[in-house]
């Protein structure tokens, strides 16, 4: 049965989880519809961010308090304590523009200062929060595996997708609902590649292992 907007939820383990208004390492999705053959698909970008920087727990706007206090959320410096990650999961709630059922991901690591390790990567229906509607989270390959390093100044794309939950039915209610991208970065990762006041985005605490 195709997942309806009631389905119970699942969440991410290891909370709390700590929420602000950017876009990790996450930089655009393309989709398309697979009544053709893999090779003959035609793309189209649904949602896109361009990469802006790398994250720092110090960043300043002087003159803009309103931006500062956006920016500076003080659950964030404590999951990204010197602005890299360690051995923890991510969440970015995304809307796309267009609804497909078949999607591929572009990672990004163009600012990075060192390779950066994603063990684990998966995208479902956002329930609600950081919540996914169960039966809709699928696992992410890259070249065929479950896991990619990026090299420092690079982006990889993952590979097609089928979203099961996206139908010619399911199409009606799913305008305006958000897609949920989770990644997991192994061991310790260098600066991260940002693009600020994107979406929602959640982590886990550093050291909390795959939450994907």
């Amino acid at each position: 049965m195709t997942p309806g907007p009631a389905s119970r939820r699942v969440q991410l383990q290891n909370m709390p989880l700590s929420l602000r208004l950017f876009t990790l390492v996450v930089t655009s999705i393309v989709c398309a519809s697979a009544h053709e053959k893999l090779n003959n698909l035609k793309w189209a970008a649904v949602w896109t961010a361009a990469p802006s920087g790398v994250y720092s727990p110090s960043v300043s706007f002087p003159g803009n308090s309103t931006a500062l206090a956006l920016y500076l959320r003080p659950e964030s410096n404590h999951a990204l304590p010197d602005g890299k990650a360690f051995d923890q999961s991510f969440r970015m709630i995304i809307k796309p523009d267009l609804w497909g059922d078949t999607v591929r991901i572009r990672f990004s690591n163009v600012f990075g200062d060192s390779d950066l390790s994603i063990a684990a990567a998966t995208v479902g229906l956002q329930e609600s929060a950081a919540q996914l509607v169960a039966g809709t989270n699928n696992r992410i390959t890259f070249s065929g595996k479950p896991d990619v390093i990026i090299p420092a100044g690079q982006e990889v794309f993952s590979d097609p997708l089928r979203l099961s939950f996206v139908t010619q039915e399911s199409k009606r209610w799913l305008s305006g609902r958000n897609l949920a991208v989770s990644y997991y970065i192994s061991g310790r990762s260098g600066l991260l590649t940002i693009h600020n006041a994107a979406t929602y985005s959640y982590m886990t605490w550093p050291g909390s292992g795959d939450q994907t």
